[in-house]
């Protein structure tokens, strides 16, 4: 499958679990900076629990699928549209 990025908002960013744990040798824990939003939609579709995940401060994320694909949003409320349809948070959603 592809994901083809068509815009991004000014800080939006791809995370995964981060490293914890590596501190000592001088790597820093990174990662998701909502790690509960990021793990819940994680869980949501069925993903690993490191599974990268898009992280949007300020929205505007628009991405383009090759086929279908499952996604969740989870986190602040905001306007969550594909194909001009509104869908819910912190829910699963079939987007074709």
């Amino acid at each position: 499958m592809s994901l083809h990025i068509l815009a991004t908002g000014p800080q939006c960013t791809v995370q995964d679990a981060g490293r914890p744990g590596w501190f000592s040798d001088g790597v820093g824990a990174a990662g998701a900076a909502d790690r509960r939003s990021y793990a819940l939609a994680n869980r949501l579709v069925g993903n690993d629990d490191g599974a990268a995940a898009f992280e949007c401060l300020l929205g505007g994320l628009e991405f383009r699928a090759d086929r279908p694909v499952t996604a969740a949003v989870t986190g602040a409320p905001a306007p969550i549209t594909g194909d001009d349809t509104p869908y819910g948070r912190a829910a699963v959603t079939d987007m074709a």
